[in-house]
């Protein structure tokens, strides 16, 4: 569909629609990170929307559009198609997306097209399946056991901060965690990336309350409402956590 750069979608807004949305940045199977725009419908029923933009890519159009089918009810993605030409750092009116569309490839919008797919499941579709976004995207450093790598990776199992008060373990997985940490008595010094861009919030509750039932661990589960607060709380935060220093007062 083209349209003029000042068009917008041919659907009144409805006002008073309970609809949430945000930018977002999602990854494909072969790590490719491409821009997105969400809009999830409160009482979606499982229907979800991915919306494909002209040549010119992800536009306030598509963005738009994405929320009038919020609001009629069909929670929508809308997806940027040069993800692995252009990046995703915001572009200019001079933008030229001629060269990018030239390099596109039809594996390669399949593969975009599947992680919205995936990112509307967890975000409209029902509950998400914490066993396979922990297998997608924790079990490389943690390990399918929770047990993590001595001295490499921390574990999971046992961890006191998988296990603390709610808001320690989202605010971890949001944000991420750098420098020292020290779980089950042993330190680790790494990095542990943030999942606030790349998970929405059924999808960390979802893993966090796997992780919290699973490898001999025993706490309660996480629900995305809780998820969805600290992500709002820590909205502005652009670093991640300091280790201990930063996550004792956390659990506090």
């Amino acid at each position: 569909m083209c349209h003029s750069r000042e068009s917008h979608p041919p659907i009144p807004p409805i006002a008073g629609a309970s609809i949430t949305h945000s930018e977002l940045v999602l990854e494909s199977a072969d790590g490719t990170r491409f821009s997105a725009f969400g809009a999830v419908a409160e009482d979606a029923g499982g229907v979800g929307i991915v919306i494909l933009p002209d040549n010119r890519g992800l536009s306030g159009f598509y963005e738009e559009l994405a929320l009038r089918c919020a609001e009629l009810g069909y929670s929508a993605v809308a997806i940027d198609y040069f993800g692995r030409t252009a990046g995703t750092d915001p572009r200019g009116a001079d933008f030229d997306p001629a060269e990018h569309m030239a390099q596109t490839t039809q594996p390669g919008v399949q593969a975009d097209i599947a992680a919205a797919i995936g990112h509307l499941r967890g975000a409209a579709g029902g509950a998400a399946d914490g066993a396979q976004v922990y297998a997608a995207n924790c079990v490389a450093c943690h390990q399918a056991t929770g047990a993590g790598l001595p001295g490499v990776f921390p574990p999971l199992a046992g961890s006191e901060w998988a296990l603390a008060k709610d808001a320690v373990p989202v605010n971890i997985v949001l944000q991420g965690v750098t420098g020292k940490l020290t779980v089950k008595g042993a330190a680790y010094s790494g990095q542990m990336p943030t999942f606030k861009d790349k998970l929405n919030d059924g999808e960390i509750a979802a893993v966090l309350s796997y992780v919290r039932s699973n490898f001999g661990n025993g706490a309660g589960k996480i629900t995305a409402d809780v998820v969805k607060a600290a992500r709002e709380a820590g909205k502005d935060r652009s670093q991640p956590w300091n280790g201990d220093e930063d996550l004792d007062k956390l659990k506090q």
